[in-house]
């Protein structure tokens, strides 16, 4: 009798340790509302979504992709939105402008300059006196000026990327600021690789949550975070190409980085360092594109991991 218990207890175990991770969530309505933008940050959550891995969590999410930051920036005013995928600068803007949003992880935003190659640059000391083409006072610019010193009078704005590309192409420019997965098509497409944000340590991308909804859901923030680092730590090449007619169709990624780009397992989710807000900060402090100073505590909220 004694082995039979113990047989029913051992088979139950798994059970209940795969459960006793995800905190209860006491409020009615689990639903978190997010803005994504269509790059590699946002990978995770269209698989995650398919494969019912925040559902698992008790967690429902709806994702909302909008093709310009100017497009999700409205529907976050207009209360569309709970949470949203943007860049490091965008959160101080949103800070200096009276939005009161807290950073809750850093993402692996990953930008890259490219080269025609007919100008043969194949390293950021061949881009002297080379143009490159920005966009004016964003993240692109932020990462150039990261990348390369003394770099102002060869930027040339192009703020919409797909002409960009095709002045890249057509050697209108020599090189160009393009994030992923655009940076790898460009490359397949025969430009050069010069250098990428990673490469220079350089973090460029953040998650925010309302304040708000922040203090109305932590246990829901926290099990959507269970979730995400679970959605992140599975994710591989074969993943990658599983759902590449939903990437295409939802995200607008280019056919041809499907086979090519190497996706490994992500890490799991993080607060960005303190450096990396003060540089930012800095370098938008300097261009006056901010006037207010914020502390890191005033930018962050620390998801609460002890689980």
């Amino acid at each position: 009798m004694i082995k039979k218990i113990l047989i029913v207890i051992l088979c139950l175990c798994p059970l209940v340790f795969a459960g006793c991770k995800a905190k209860d969530i006491k409020q009615d309505n689990a639903t978190i509302r997010i803005g994504l933008m269509p790059d590699m940050v946002s990978i995770p959550y269209i698989i995650g979504e398919n494969e019912k891995t925040f559902e698992k969590y008790g967690v429902n999410i709806q994702i909302s992709v909008f093709k310009s930051a100017g497009d999700r920036d409205a529907a976050l005013q207009a209360g569309a939105l709970d949470a949203v995928s943007a860049d490091i600068l965008a959160a101080y803007f949103y800070k200096e402008g009276g939005l009161d949003l807290k950073i809750t992880s850093a993402t692996d935003i990953l930008c890259m300059i490219v080269a025609n190659p007919i100008v043969n640059v194949k390293s950021v000391d061949d881009l002297n006196q080379k143009t490159i083409g920005i966009s004016y006072n964003t993240i692109m610019e932020y990462f150039v000026d990261a990348a390369i010193n003394d770099v102002n009078d060869q930027k040339v704005s192009v703020p919409a990327i797909p002409v960009r590309i095709e002045m890249l192409k057509a050697g209108e420019i020599d090189a160009a600021a393009l994030p992923e997965p655009l940076g790898t098509s460009a490359i397949i497409d025969g430009a050069n690789k010069v250098i990428t944000s990673s490469d220079i340590g350089v973090n460029l991308g953040v998650l925010l949550f309302k304040q708000d909804f922040i203090n109305d859901n932590k246990s829901l923030i926290e099990n959507f975070y269970l979730a995400l680092d679970e959605v992140n730590e599975n994710i591989d090449n074969e993943k990658f190409l599983e759902y590449e007619d939903e990437l295409i169709e939802k995200l607008l990624f280019p056919k041809n980085v499907f086979g090519v780009m190497d996706i490994k397992n992500l890490n799991k989710t993080s607060l960005p360092e303190q450096e990396d807000l003060i540089s930012a900060q800095i370098w938008l402090k300097e261009k006056g594109l901010i006037e207010k100073t914020f502390e890191y505590d005033d930018m962050v909220y620390h998801i609460d991991k002890s689980y």
